[in-house]
């Protein structure tokens, strides 16, 4: 059974004067992932390292030791979706700014670009942090409209919410790639739906299907990311079907978007 969110201790908020908007940093794990956390923090904060914002880990029963890492446990693993809703309960902040544990940044991230987008936005449910993919109908300079219909909608992937509509719009049996399918059917209600026009959080993923992809591992080696894990290498025959499968992506990316989530829906 999970914990109560009662026994979630808050850690100490940051200095208000460097955290210009209610928001915390979430990332969403469970204890199979252990062996990958003390890279994906080093290195978040290597490349975030004015973070302001009060920085969590969702795991099951695992601790993790970092004065910068606030740790939520949440008992017993029934799924992604189920653990994340029960974390969200614990968080006090108005936004969060969701990742994965196994993508790591490849570039500084920019705090002061960040947040004065969000603050040229204003209300807002949702803002993608990346063109990936873009925002259909351009608003300004840096920012665009995710118009409802939208197939990707609710990416995981460096996206900030409102917390409240994160939490109503997961469903506990979902991973995070049904969530991505049909959350984004859900999210159709909101409209104050958003992306960023320009990269602001580049990555590279590391683990795919629970085993370690060789190209991502020898970039992050060469950047000076000290990756220790006792997972498997994706075999060159896996390797290369990832790597089909990302011009697939491509290629999908490239049809009217109106009609990507009709096709995407049939596959």
């Amino acid at each position: 059974m999970p914990r109560s969110t009662e026994s979630l201790a808050y850690a100490p908020r940051p200095d208000p004067r460097a955290s210009p908007v209610d928001l915390a940093v979430l990332v969403p794990s469970c204890d199979a992932y252990s062996d990958v956390w003390p890279s994906f923090f080093d290195t978040l904060f290597k490349r975030w390292s004015d973070c302001p914002f009060r920085v969590y880990l969702v795991s099951n029963f695992a601790e993790y030791r970092d004065p910068r890492v606030q740790l939520l446990q949440v008992g017993e693993d029934r799924g992604w979706s189920a653990n994340l809703k029960t974390a969200l309960d614990a968080v006090p902040e108005t936004y969060v700014l969701l990742t994965i544990d196994d993508l790591y940044p490849t570039a500084r991230i920019d705090t002061v670009g960040l947040v004065s987008l969000i603050e040229e936005i204003g209300d807002f449910d949702y803002l993608r942090l990346n063109p990936y993919p873009g925002p259909r109908k351009r608003l300004s300079r840096r920012v665009g409209l995710v118009p409802p219909g939208d197939v990707y909608r609710t990416s995981t992937v460096f996206s900030v919410w409102r917390r409240e509509v994160l939490h109503d719009l997961l469903v506990e049996d979902e991973s995070p790639w049904q969530f991505e399918l049909d959350g984004s059917k859900r999210s159709d209600r909101f409209d104050r739906w958003f992306a960023s026009r320009r990269w602001l959080v580049p990555y590279l993923n590391l683990v795919v299907k629970r085993k370690i992809d060789p190209l991502a591992l020898l970039r992050l080696r060469r950047s000076g990311v000290a990756v220790h894990s006792p997972r498997q290498l994706l075999t060159p025959s896996e390797t290369l079907l990832l790597r089909l499968k990302g011009i697939r992506s491509r290629v999908f990316g490239a049809l009217p978007w109106q009609l990507q989530r009709r096709i995407r829906g049939n596959f």
